[in-house]
């Protein structure tokens, strides 16, 4: 059997392992193996730096709209929050090229992505001599410069 190199600095003390035995058994009672399985790969080939970013972009949303995190990623189908949601999607596709798929299934947990994409596509057709459109347009570029430089500094 072959030995595979092993840096010394990144082995696992037993209390660690313990502790990562006892998240795996927590998780694995609220999601099936499959579903587990799926988690594991995400967080695997997810860029850290990318998360990061998602999770300023949408607390930033969360400030600026006077709402929670956990309203804006789990409250479907209530209508104050649309608007806000909306925001995001733009931001997070159009400051991190996030994909509209990525967007829709992987942060806000939709079964399809359907609905970002109308929402996405609505912003494009915005009419900028339209005041509501405008304000809108203007609202998303305010983030998005404040996001950027926010990013840019990092």
């Amino acid at each position: 059997m072959q030995e595979l190199a092993v840096d010394e600095n990144l082995k696992l003390k037993d209390n660690e392992i313990q502790s990562l035995l006892n998240n795996i058994i927590a998780v694995l009672k609220l999601y099936s193996t499959n579903e587990f399985n799926e988690l594991m790969l995400t967080a695997i080939n997810k860029k850290q730096s990318t998360f990061y970013s998602e999770k300023y972009i949408l607390e930033c949303v969360c400030d600026a709209c006077n709402i929670t995190y956990n309203t804006l990623i789990n409250s479907k189908g209530i209508h104050s929050v649309a608007i806000p949601r909306k925001i995001a999607y733009c931001l997070l596709h159009y400051t991190l090229g996030l994909s509209v798929r990525y967007i829709a299934i992987d942060i806000f947990h939709y079964k399809t992505h359907s609905k970002v994409a109308a929402d996405i596509k609505s912003y494009e057709r915005l009419d900028s001599n339209i005041k509501t459109d405008r304000e809108f347009k203007e609202a998303i570029e305010k983030l998005k410069t404040k996001i950027l430089a926010k990013l840019n500094n990092n």
